[in-house]
């Protein structure tokens, strides 16, 4: 059984608790990284995906760049995470149950705009390794 469902403009936007960057966007985002000290770098938790870097933490140690757009996990159903501005018309609850059922358990960023189903426990902890590693995933997917 599929259901349908579509976005719409949060009823009652969420306090941040990731930092989304896309393409160059992402790039910007990475470079901030850098930019943060040893000490605020190690509050804060990323993972990525292609053209996506998402930065995990509390909302006064999230990196704040133009162009960024910010998630955080669903009141109703915490293992999913959404876009503080929008949401999905379909109750949170059984999005999350979908995915589950989909990829396993964990938790999930579903994205609005590009579409994307995230998971997000391969999140490891900021810091000049893992930023170069980031760095050096994306020199070898440009051409």
């Amino acid at each position: 059984m599929t259901h349908n469902w579509t976005w719409r403009a949060a009823t009652q936007p969420a306090t941040p608790a990731a930092a989304v960057g896309w393409g160059d966007t992402a790039l910007a985002l990475h470079a901030r990284l850098l930019a943060l000290s040893a000490e605020h770098q190690s509050r804060l938790h990323m993972t990525a995906g292609p053209e996506v870097l998402v930065v995990l933490g509390v909302e006064g140690d999230l990196p704040w760049i133009s162009g960024v757009a910010y998630a955080a996990p669903s009141p109703l159903a915490p293992a999913l995470w959404l876009p503080t501005a929008y949401e999905p018309t379909m109750a949170h609850d059984l999005l999350a149950q979908a995915l589950a059922h989909r990829y396993g358990a964990g938790s999930y960023l579903l994205w609005h705009a590009p579409a994307l189903a995230m998971p997000l426990q391969r999140q490891v902890p900021v810091s000049p390794s893992q930023l170069a590693h980031f760095a050096a995933q994306r020199q070898g997917q440009r051409v």
